[in-house]
């Protein structure tokens, strides 16, 4: 890690509702992809103390990778119950993978909001094997 940032409070958003990191992340990832050459390597997300404390680490190389100035959307499977999903509107992305999670996992929104110029929806789940619906995630796209 060469970069640690602490961000002020007020910043983020949080509860079960509505959580602003995954949009944030979006838009830190479109903001270094915008630069000529840098490509999202890996990201990682995660919570504790309850879901009181939550963290995000973004990875990024110089490799001037074709698909670098693509943007990004952002699907997290919540131990806690909650997929969300957050990025832009592209090709009516936010309806069609609403409509394959709510039937392939039964799952209910429970929000939808804006926030930086993004979109985000909140869904509830079961809580389903992290491989597996990972797995199911990459045959959707």
């Amino acid at each position: 890690c060469t970069h640690f940032y602490k961000i002020p409070e007020g910043v983020f958003s949080v509860s079960r509702e509505a959580n602003n990191l995954g949009i944030i992340g979006t838009k830190i990832s479109d903001a270094v992809v915008d630069i000529k050459g840098w490509s999202l390597v890996s990201c990682n997300a995660g919570s504790y103390a309850g879901g009181l404390h939550r963290e995000l680490q973004l990875v990024f190389r110089r490799d001037f990778h074709p698909l670098g100035d693509e943007e990004f959307l952002s699907v997290q499977f919540a131990s806690d119950g909650v997929i969300e999903v957050t990025g832009h509107e592209h090709k009516d992305i936010f309806t069609k993978l609403t409509g394959w999670l709510q039937k392939q996992f039964q799952a209910t929104v429970i929000s939808s909001f804006e926030s930086f110029g993004s979109k985000c929806k909140r869904l509830e789940w079961k809580v389903q094997d992290p491989l597996v619906s990972s797995a199911a995630l990459t045959a959707f796209f």
